[in-house]
């Protein structure tokens, strides 16, 4: 599932919810397969974290635009 992902060299974050197409076992193959991740799960959230747990949200995305700059 994750391809090419190998080739990606940036500092990435990873992000799901709950029951969304983008489930555990995919967000733990590209975090195994991308060197530098970060990974996020929402659990009170399916596909629109960003509005659902909007502080958690811009929590996650704070941090990691923080350490990956």
């Amino acid at each position: 599932m994750a391809g090419r992902a190998h080739k990606i060299i940036v500092p990435t974050l990873l992000m799901n919810g709950t029951d969304e197409g983008s489930d555990d076992d995919s967000q733990l193959q590209f975090q195994q397969t991308i060197k530098d991740t970060q990974w996020v799960k929402f659990l009170h959230s399916k596909h629109m974290a960003h509005w659902e747990e909007r502080e958690k949200y811009m929590e996650a995305v704070s941090d990691f635009l923080s350490v990956s700059t």
